[in-house]
């Protein structure tokens, strides 16, 4: 796997946890430590995407939001800004169930599309997808035109919705995610 990177949104304003997600304790460690531990066996460059300078304990490189309260969508345009790889995985610090081989399968999918997602129940999954270095001008136009929401985003790219069922066959949680305190008591290790 060259010319790929791996960023990892965790600067998000976790109004439904109550705290920042990507600290919260999780079975004795840091939640976003679930996500580094899976993917550390890719060899891959791994930023943050934050706006919370406390995340310096994670020890990797932090990238700030271009445009501020964009969401999700913003920080993907700073993905796609500050990348210098043909691809880009991105990853969020609250699914603590992702693994190194479906990110690996993930990315053989992507073939020559702007954007490679999965649908889970017909819905794409934005934040565990791999986006292309060379959609970042026309991703931050749309950006500067008002649209945040990643569906409408989308219709202007090339996406390459692929198979959640299949990834779901190999790991059934991998697209948990935890946006409340009530969904952390669902975890299991």
């Amino acid at each position: 796997m060259q010319d790929v990177s791996v960023y990892i949104l965790a600067g998000g304003k976790s109004s439904r946890m109550g705290e920042d997600k990507a600290l919260k304790m999780l079975g004795g460690k840091p939640m976003l430590h679930y996500v580094l531990d899976a993917i550390q066996e890719l060899m891959l460059p791994v930023y943050l995407l934050t706006n919370h300078k406390e995340h310096h304990v994670f020890h990797l490189p932090m990238i700030a939001d271009c445009l501020a309260d964009r969401g999700a969508a913003g920080g993907i345009d700073a993905m796609l800004q500050h990348s210098t790889t043909t691809r880009n995985i991105i990853l969020c610090c609250d699914m603590p169930y992702v693994d190194a081989g479906s990110v690996q399968t993930l990315l053989s999918l992507t073939r020559h599309h702007d954007i490679t997602v999965p649908l889970n129940r017909n819905l794409p999954e934005p934040l565990f997808g791999v986006y292309c270095s060379s959609i970042k001008d026309r991703w931050r136009a749309e950006l500067v035109k008002g649209e945040n929401k990643l569906s409408n985003l989308f219709q202007s790219f090339d996406v390459n919705y692929v198979s959640g069922d299949d990834f779901l066959q190999h790991n059934p949680n991998l697209f948990c995610n935890f946006n409340s305190l009530e969904d952390l008591n669902q975890f299991t290790c």
